[in-house]
């Protein structure tokens, strides 16, 4: 979802009503931190629907979803003035994201 955030034509995602059993509901919150940054995103129950828009800085909530947080960081490579909520999150599944993500951004 968050790279087609950033694509040129509209994205359907379908069949991941499975993603609203997790940390977190990741389609409802995945839907409501692209609309907060600018993004045209619809929701169903088993989809979203990405509309090409303007994405804009902010902060990019992770619910204390660690695959949020990592969206987040994916869309702050190519937005300006993103700010990822509790990063720290993704220790989960890539134990030192925070200090590979800092030695990857300052090459």
């Amino acid at each position: 979802a968050a790279v087609a955030a950033l694509a040129k034509s509209p994205s359907s995602l379908r069949g991941i009503g499975h993603l609203r059993l997790h940390e977190t509901d990741r389609l409802a919150a995945l839907a409501t931190e692209l609309n907060a940054l600018g993004g045209d995103v619809d929701e169903e129950e088993s989809a979203l629907h990405i509309s090409p828009a303007p994405l804009h800085g902010g902060i990019f909530h992770t619910y204390d979803d660690h695959r949020l947080a990592t969206a987040g960081a994916m869309l702050g490579l190519v937005v300006n003035g993103i700010q990822v909520e509790n990063i720290a999150t993704t220790k989960k599944t890539l134990p030192d994201f925070p200090g590979a993500w800092k030695a990857m951004l300052n090459g």
